[in-house]
């Protein structure tokens, strides 16, 4: 939306505004994501399988309010990093309902086979 590209933005600059950080670790608006685990699809049945789950989530927590926590680099050093990532922050309450959506969305994949239990 409008309203996380604009928060986004924002906060871009105050990490920029330190002058720790290379302004190319940052991803282009449109690539946020959050990640929440990695999926085994290797056909479009399995895809078909996690869309299935997925949308079983669709309607089931309504928006979330949370907030970027501390930064890390993936590969430890400015350096070697290619991806700049952060933590999940805001009101207990709300990283709770993440939480659990979280949680619920890994036993859903776990049971349809699709969940990666130790990427590597």
């Amino acid at each position: 939306t409008n309203e996380i590209t604009a928060s986004y933005e924002a906060w871009k600059a105050k990490v920029l505004g330190d002058g720790n950080v290379s302004e190319q670790l940052f991803a282009r608006p449109t690539r946020l994501h959050l990640t929440l685990s990695m999926l085994k699809i290797f056909s479009k049945e399995t895809m078909g399988k996690a869309v299935e789950v997925m949308k079983r989530f669709e309607s089931s927590t309504g928006p979330l309010k949370v907030s970027l926590d501390r930064l890390a680099l993936m590969k430890g050093s400015e350096e070697k990093a290619r991806v700049l990532y952060s933590c999940v922050g805001g009101e207990d309450r709300e990283v709770a309902k993440l939480q659990s959506l979280c949680d619920g969305l890994k036993e859903a994949f776990e049971m349809e086979g699709l969940f990666v239990s130790n990427p590597g």
